[in-house]
């Protein structure tokens, strides 16, 4: 079984540092951009981005980094994916749903990430083969472990979108989900499932990157859940920066065949 634990200690020491940086700008005036995907950018983002690239890069020189805020082309076996502000336009409106992330892949698999809530303190992480944890504000430790829900019980985390809720009500009513809650972040929603707030997740349009989901995809599964393209192919972040296909999240196989039986009927993946 592999060692990751030099991996995780730098990882956390670094969520750490940005998290403490982030914070110097929450619920003050921001100098906000929007890029070219239409998506938005602040001061925090990059301070964040150059803080983990900085530490990455000095501790594994050779490992190969894709961030949100940095468009390296170059890849590897040994890769990290890196979302230094997800949730930025929470974190612009002064609502605390954002985090950072930190993921981490060998031959295009997750297996190792870690989500930090900066404003309440908490650090989510996962590691191949050693399970899923939450570490709490006081220094606690708990362990991350999903558990079954009944089909009429399930539960959804949503997007805020306006262009993606619709579609995402539609499909929860055709497969008899009749409860959700909204949440910013992508991660953050995926984060949900491990503490058993929802019990599923999915994207209804492409246009997700791995690194929105690199960290929380390896906490999930370690913590019992799992991971899926709604065709039910295998995710690999392997030579790509965007999925191809629309992902599900959740606790157990026929959960997220609710959510993949849709799709196949539909044709639309």
């Amino acid at each position: 079984m592999r060692d990751y634990s030099k991996e995780l200690s730098v990882a956390l020491n670094l969520v750490k540092m940005a998290g403490e940086e982030i914070m110097k700008s929450f619920k003050k005036n921001k100098i906000v951009e929007t890029k070219e995907d239409g998506s938005l950018v602040t001061c925090a983002d990059i301070e964040s981005n150059r803080i983990i690239l900085k530490g990455l890069k000095e501790h594994f020189p050779d490992d190969a980094i894709v961030s949100e805020e940095f468009p390296n082309k170059t890849r590897g076996r040994r890769e990290w994916h890196i979302d230094p502000l997800d949730g930025t336009g929470s974190f612009v409106f002064g609502s605390d749903e954002f985090s950072i992330q930190v993921g981490f892949c060998e031959n295009g698999k997750p297996v190792l990430g870690v989500v930090f809530r900066p404003v309440t303190g908490e650090i989510y992480y996962g590691v191949k083969n050693c399970g899923s944890y939450k570490i709490c504000k006081n220094g606690d430790k708990v362990l991350l472990h999903v558990t079954n829900t009944k089909p009429e019980n399930l539960v959804a985390v949503i997007s805020y979108n306006e262009k993606t809720q619709l579609e995402t009500e539609k499909i929860l009513k055709e497969v008899g989900i009749k409860n959700y809650f909204k949440f910013g972040g992508a991660g953050l929603k995926i984060i949900s499932i491990t503490e058993n707030k929802a019990d599923i997740f999915f994207t209804v349009v492409t246009n997700s990157n791995t690194w929105d989901f690199c960290a929380p995809q390896i906490i999930l599964e370690e913590a019992g859940g799992i991971v899926e393209y709604v065709d039910g192919e295998e995710v690999f972040y392997a030579n790509i920066t965007r999925f191809p296909k629309n992902l599900v999240f959740g606790k157990t196989k026929e959960q997220i065949r609710l959510i993949q039986n849709y799709f196949l009927r539909i044709n639309s993946f």
